[in-house]
């Protein structure tokens, strides 16, 4: 008899005693035949054999009670289900664990588990081409403003320029046509340095906002809590506000075509679009560094918002005290604040310089100050970005530790097997 066993003598042979081994998983008991724990035993990988703690009752292991349940019912001759409320990722480091291929799964539970790491591919797939569709309507905005990307207008954009005025100006692009006779008024020349992007970026751009709308459309179809979409996520709502400056502005563009070519109210829908930078952070908003770099600014916000204050109050100390030392530079006190941010944060731009004795020294504690602020505030927020970086770093190391112990025992298992059946 072992030790944390007992035996169990039935009416029907008194001889025989069977043992029952009494197993606890992370404080859940299980009760099993000897032989049953056996079988288990001889199939689970070594390196994981070790985590078994041997009690002289039961044994003791720190493993998922909900699935080891249901490897036990499969042990004892019933077939391998996988809980519905667990992640089949989890999961299949239990099966690992246990030393059991995915194989093993009934056909209910195989189809969801091998859709599930489908899913996991596809939506790898997915922010890759999301990403990529980011970045090309970020260069199709900014493309457009520079001057290698932009054209002269043709004739069919100077008529959607003049509108309904375009028989007045047709004879400065046809020599036939003649010229319009006087009203009283002489007619404005041609506007210089009217250009505009090629066309293919504007075909790239409503490439972006149909793909980004139907993207929208179906995101918003198919989410599981549409609720908690529309009131908690704030990159949802970055979307929508992107997808609506961009529909205002073909809309006005429409209505006013002349707008379009120079300078007018569409300018500020027009600068408005960068808020699409921000789709940039749902690519983002899973990976390690960028969750390192939030927590580090929730953990330094009290310090972070003290140096923003101790900022202020010295920027309205140095810009009054700039201001009465008789430095004709510094003319109001409002003007002063720019140069004492640039002069505090060490920037030193130079297009504010002071000229005086006194004012001069003013500056000098204004540096002297800022570089002192920003030496005590900065390391805090630095020692803190450091310590979750690391732990992150620990804890993709024991993860990558974890699947190196575990992968390569499973494929010598398996390559045994292959032989054995091949003899």
């Amino acid at each position: 008899m072992t030790e944390g066993s007992r035996p169990i003598t039935t009416d029907m042979d008194s001889a025989l005693a069977l043992q029952i081994q009494s197993v606890s998983v992370s404080g859940t008991n299980f009760e099993m035949l000897s032989t049953t724990w056996s079988k288990m035993l001889s199939i689970m990988p070594i390196e994981c054999s070790r985590e078994i703690i041997e009690r002289p009752d039961q044994m003791f292991l720190e493993r998922n009670p909900a699935a080891f349940q249901c490897i036990l019912q499969y042990h004892q001759g019933g077939q391998l289900h996988m809980p519905s409320e667990m992640c089949p990722s989890i999961f299949q480091r239990e099966m690992e664990f246990w030393g059991l291929k995915k194989s093993a799964l009934s056909k209910c539970c195989l189809v969801k588990y091998i859709g599930y790491f489908d899913d996991q591919a596809v939506l790898q797939v997915y922010f890759a081409l999301n990403a990529i569709l980011v970045l090309v309507s970020l260069f199709a905005l900014i493309a457009g403003t520079h001057p290698v990307f932009q054209r002269e207008l043709n004739l069919d954009e100077w008529k959607e320029y003049y509108g309904a005025e375009w028989d007045k100006y047709r004879h400065f692009f046809d020599d036939t046509a003649p010229e319009p006779e006087a009203e009283g008024s002489e007619l404005e020349p041609l506007p210089e340095g009217s250009m505009t992007r090629y066309t293919a970026l504007d075909i790239t751009e409503y490439v972006c906002v149909a793909l980004f709308s139907l993207d929208l459309i179906i995101r918003c179809m198919f989410c599981p809590n549409r609720i908690r979409l529309l009131l908690y996520s704030f990159l949802h709502w970055v979307d929508v506000f992107a997808l609506l400056v961009m529909y205002i502005q073909y809309l006005f563009e429409y209505i006013y075509p002349r707008e379009k070519y120079e300078a007018s109210f569409l300018d500020v829908l027009h600068c408005m679009q960068i808020i699409r930078v921000l789709r940039l952070f749902r690519l983002v908003k899973h990976s390690t560094g960028f969750l390192v770099l939030l927590y580090a600014f929730k953990a330094s916000f009290r310090e972070m918002l003290l140096m923003i204050m101790f900022l202020l109050v010295a920027m309205m100390i140095f810009s009054t005290m700039a201001f009465f030392s008789g430095d004709d530079t510094f003319s109001t006190i409002p003007d002063s604040f720019w140069w004492a941010i640039v002069t505090m944060t060490t920037v030193g731009y130079g297009d504010v310089v002071p000229k005086e004795a006194l004012s001069k020294l003013v500056g000098v504690l204004c540096a002297i100050s800022g570089v002192c602020l920003l030496a005590v505030i900065i390391p805090i927020f630095v020692n803190n970005f450091m310590l979750f970086y690391s732990y992150s770093k620990i804890w993709g190391q024991m993860e990558k530790v974890d699947d190196t112990k575990i992968k390569p025992i499973l494929q010598s298992k398996e390559t045994k097997e292959v032989d054995l059946n091949c003899q």
